[in-house]
């Protein structure tokens, strides 16, 4: 596979799970400009394993991701029960992004692990 097929392959990946009709390109990243966190993470990587056979063993993808609706730091039960979006308390400068580009030479190198620490 090519890796503009490859490429073609994550973006629709992405586009029918979460019905996003923006442009997603190479330097999309998926929790700062896709809001992806919490079950999306699972659910997407679940997923790449499956659909496109992207190892994701040996990844902490709590470094990349918040895998819960509500950051466990940073924000209390009073936040929640007011209402206030979880959108607006996740902090994205304390994340490093995961690119559609990381995901892509996942496929090609076979992890995602490796992918991440080109």
């Amino acid at each position: 596979m090519t890796i503009e097929a490859e490429n073609n392959e994550v973006v629709a990946l992405l586009k029918s799970l979460f019905s996003y009709e923006r442009e997603i390109d190479n330097e999309t990243r998926l929790f700062h400009d896709l809001d992806i966190y919490g079950d999306d993470v699972d659910m997407l990587f679940m997923a790449l394993e499956d659909d496109l056979s992207m190892n994701i063993s040996g990844v902490d993808l709590e470094k990349y991701f918040y895998m819960s609706e509500l950051p466990s730091s940073g924000i209390g039960i009073i936040d929640h029960i007011l209402g206030r979006d979880p959108k607006t308390i996740r902090d994205p400068s304390k994340k490093p992004p995961v690119r559609v580009r990381h995901l892509v030479r996942a496929i090609e190198l076979g992890s995602l692990e490796k992918a991440l620490e080109e």
